[in-house]
């Protein structure tokens, strides 16, 4: 029982220092903005279209997403 109760302390909602920019919304918005961006810029740069689901796609859209998230933590500080 002792683990479940320091799991739950460990993991409670309250916790601001792992939470995202700005809640799950924001979140979400960035990071499909950066999935886009990702892909325009990927297009942009030849590393192939985004035309579907495959593993190029997936990865361009993932970094995309990943580096205008910290660029929004970084700018929000």
């Amino acid at each position: 029982m002792d683990h479940i109760r320091s799991y739950c302390r460990h993991h409670r909602q309250g916790d601001r220092a792992r939470q995202g920019p700005g809640g799950i919304i924001v979140t979400s918005i960035i990071g499909i903005l950066g999935a886009v961006v990702g892909g325009w810029v990927g297009t942009l740069m030849g590393f192939g279209e985004v035309t579907g689901f495959n593993l190029a796609s997936f990865v361009i859209a993932v970094l995309g997403a990943v580096i205008l998230l910290i660029l929004y933590r970084v700018l929000r500080k």
